[in-house]
């Protein structure tokens, strides 16, 4: 998609749309207001929903998409690492490279302004649709650099005469790329610090930090939160043995294989060294105990990408939180210690299974 050719008639003109705007303040006011819900959002999430819904409101238009450079898929890894996948947002696409920018908004990256054929708006909407309008296509910039376009469809013809000065995109797009970068990079951070480096799956503190999010959510919604521990079988002797280059690939192909058998969610985390944490929300013992015995199946009978050890197992032990049960909430250390508990006695009796604590 290219834009239009100087004189074109769908192409609103900029220096009498600013000069129209000289004596009118609303469109500063404006301005201000969403300047000031975008700086108090923090993360890339509450960011996107602000950009893909709010923002209609504020500019009064039907449709806003977003087109972003994700060429090492970083601003998705954060989105699924934080529960809110990509997918969930339908007017949102990611780009490998700069192709389609670049086709879009040509060197020096000014807006693009177009009629609303449908065919060429399914690049950035999910919405198809003929009806002739608008749209906007505003390039944004980051350390001089191209890093999206956000997309304003309307259906009406011309419905940005008279609020879009130059003055007035320079300052919006501006103020939603920096936003953008800084929440890319405190989510980095965070990521870092709540992630295990070596298979990718959040550690020890992020599992602490949500079971007590998943227990005051089971308590506030009357449901079951259910709790598993695994482990793997023998994997002193997998490290002894063939050394900790092939426990470290055991250990990530041990994750593939669980992240598989998971609910979206679900959330799995590593508790240490070979041992490994679920919670699974509103799931009943009984069905706790299905998903375990799944999992444990898949590991025992996948054949290894290892010359040196084509086969293992593991163990799991499960505790479930029964919010109607005549018994008092537990406390979060006492979940873990009655996994942990069920995993033991599942590893005292022979190993490759999965045991439910009682008391």
């Amino acid at each position: 998609m290219q834009n239009n050719k100087e004189g074109s008639s769908t192409e609103p003109k900029m220096d009498t749309v600013a000069t129209d705007l000289k004596t009118d303040e609303h469109p500063t006011r404006l301005l201000q207001k969403i300047e000031l819900h975008l700086l108090d959002k923090d993360t890339l999430p509450e960011i996107f929903i602000f950009l893909l819904q709010e923002l209609k409101t504020f500019l009064n238009i039907e449709v806003i998409s977003l087109g972003l450079l994700d060429s090492e898929g970083l601003m998705r890894t954060l989105l699924r690492c934080f529960d809110h996948p990509a997918e969930s947002f339908p007017n949102l696409v990611f780009m490998e490279d700069k192709d389609m920018l670049l086709s879009i908004h040509s060197h020096p990256w000014e807006p693009c302004f177009t009629t609303f054929l449908g065919k060429e708006y399914t690049l950035f909407a999910s919405r198809e649709n003929s009806e002739e309008g608008s749209i906007m296509m505003l390039p944004l910039i980051r350390r001089q650099s191209i890093i999206g376009t956000l997309n304003l469809g309307s259906y009406h013809p011309h419905p940005f005469d008279r609020m879009f000065s130059t003055d007035f995109i320079e300052r919006l797009t501006r103020m939603i790329s920096v936003c953008l970068g800084e929440a890319t990079s405190r989510g980095q951070v965070k990521w870092l610090c709540l992630t295990d480096h070596l298979t990718g799956i959040y550690n020890r503190r992020c599992f602490e930090l949500r079971l007590q999010e998943e227990i005051s959510k089971a308590k506030r919604r009357k449901t079951h939160l259910s709790c598993a521990f695994l482990d793997i079988d023998h994997f002193k002797l997998i490290n002894d043995r063939f050394g900790h280059g092939i426990g470290d690939k055991v250990l990530q192909h041990v994750v593939g294989l669980i992240r598989g058998e998971l609910r979206q969610s679900d959330f799995f985390a590593r508790y240490g060294g070979d041992e490994f944490t679920l919670l699974l929300p509103e799931t009943s013992s009984g069905h706790a105990f299905l998903v375990a015995e799944r999992i444990r199946e898949k590991v025992a009978t996948t054949v290894l990408p290892f010359e040196v050890l084509p086969s293992m197992t593991l163990s799991a032990g499960i505790t479930t939180f029964a919010p109607l049960s005549s018994s008092p909430p537990p406390l979060p250390e006492q979940l873990v210690q009655q996994a942990d508990e069920a995993l033991y006695a599942a590893k005292a009796v022979g190993r490759n299974r999965v045991m439910n604590y009682t008391l």
